[in-house]
């Protein structure tokens, strides 16, 4: 972790949501990460990091409850979007969170 964590300002989590094992990982990453920056206090936000979930066109098959997803955002006080990059559906949406984000890291 420490290889890609040092200096980021972005961390992207990506799962596909029609299988479970890949969102599980994302709690372990979140955990290692949160330890890496010394981010201790469970209270605290971790700024700048959005999970994301990708075959949003196949949301039939959807694995992840919302309310699963819901805990770990709010556990991490995280960001968290639904996108397919097959048609291209809330791509837009990230696009623009990240450049806000961005914007105001830029002037800090």
């Amino acid at each position: 972790m420490g290889k890609f964590g040092g200096g980021g300002r972005f961390f992207f989590f990506f799962y596909d949501i029609t299988k479970i094992r890949s969102f599980n990982y994302i709690n372990v990453y979140l955990k290692q990460l949160k330890n890496y920056l010394f981010i201790c206090d469970k209270e605290e936000k971790i700024p700048n990091f959005c999970i994301i979930g990708n075959k949003y066109d196949l949301e039939n098959e959807k694995k992840i409850g919302n309310d699963i997803i819901n805990k770990v955002v709010k556990n991490y006080g995280i960001n968290f979007f639904e996108i397919s990059v097959k048609s291209l559906k809330n791509i837009n949406n990230l696009i623009q969170f990240w450049v806000k984000t961005y914007d105001k890291l830029a002037f800090r």
